[in-house]
């Protein structure tokens, strides 16, 4: 089930395809959403009634995800950089704001540092931290150093398992116990486009071991050093997550604003989960909005 079939696509360099939504005007502040792990850009249709009427957005399938190619196997995040590098150019976006949720906030950090001549401004809503999806040992609470261990452990089994396995009821559990343990309960609409997207996913096998291995920051994450390249993050940022997110607690992205303290404006829902946006959409959205739209933040 998807709330459009409306989907273009483009052409990247390094021979891979992306499929992509667009809506809005042109003439708006483009905006562009970074999907999380496994899903795609469909659950983000449910949020362009309101959000085309400020920006001109770009909603894009990762490789590996949705309607996108997956000609190439993922190394790791950087190739999802490289991809959105170019996905940028094909359309010729040059500077815009990079909104991602969950493992795209990960994306969004990391393509910030890196090219931040083209991003206005990050927005992290429901995001990974700057050190990665991580995934523990369940004996010791250490945390999982290759891939073995990583696909070892119960949860990252059990969520490649369901995915490769296309287990509907698997995967309907899995998005109610870690996604929707908010203050809402999840509409059906939402649960069956999110299952369509994990449905779609072929990289399931590589994913939790690179989120795991992930880190910009300039510490050890118990699996390797970090690339500092969250120094070179210059843009302001908005910080919105959920007090009861169980996947990724919210000491992990307060980080950020420990880090960057200057750039961040940080808002925790405390009866909200992983998924903000369902759980204080109105409310998310006038952040996002006075974020991207306010003259007077923006002289900043």
């Amino acid at each position: 089930m998807e709330t459009n079939t409306n989907i273009k696509t483009v052409h990247l360099q390094n021979g891979e395809t992306y499929a992509y939504r667009e809506s809005g005007s042109s003439n708006s502040t483009t905006l562009l959403l970074l999907h999380g792990a496994f899903a795609s850009s469909a659950p983000f249709q449910l949020y362009f009634p309101q959000l085309s009427n400020s920006f001109h957005i770009f909603a894009l399938d990762f490789r590996g995800h949705g309607h996108s190619s997956y000609n190439q196997a993922l190394s790791s995040h950087d190739d999802f950089v490289n991809d959105l590098k170019q996905f940028t150019e094909a359309l010729n976006l040059d500077k815009f704001y990079l909104l991602g949720w969950s493992m795209g906030g990960n994306i969004a950090m990391k393509f910030a540092a890196q090219y931040p001549e083209k991003v206005q401004g990050l927005l992290l809503v429901s995001s990974a931290g700057p050190k990665g999806f991580g995934t523990y040992k369940t004996d010791t609470g250490e945390r999982a150093r290759t891939r073995e261990e990583v696909y070892s452990q119960a949860g990252a089994r059990f969520v490649n398992e369901v995915v490769v396995n296309k287990d509907r009821e698997g995967m309907k559990g899995a998005l109610e116990n870690y996604y929707f343990n908010g203050k809402n309960k999840p509409r059906l609409e939402v649960i069956e486009i999110l299952i369509e997207a994990w449905l779609s996913c072929r990289c399931a096998d590589v994913l939790p071991h690179n989120s795991n291995a992930y880190n910009i920051t300039d510490e050890n994450n118990g699996v390797n050093d970090g690339t500092n390249e969250m120094s070179k993050i210059k843009c302001r940022m908005l910080v919105v997550h959920g007090g009861k997110d169980v996947g990724v607690p919210v000491k992990e992205v307060e980080y950020i604003k420990e880090k960057l303290a200057d750039l961040v404006e940080f808002k925790v829902f405390e009866d909200a989960g992983h998924f903000v946006l369902e759980d204080y959409f109105d409310e998310t959205l006038e952040l996002i909005q006075k974020f991207c739209l306010d003259k007077k933040l923006n002289e900043y």
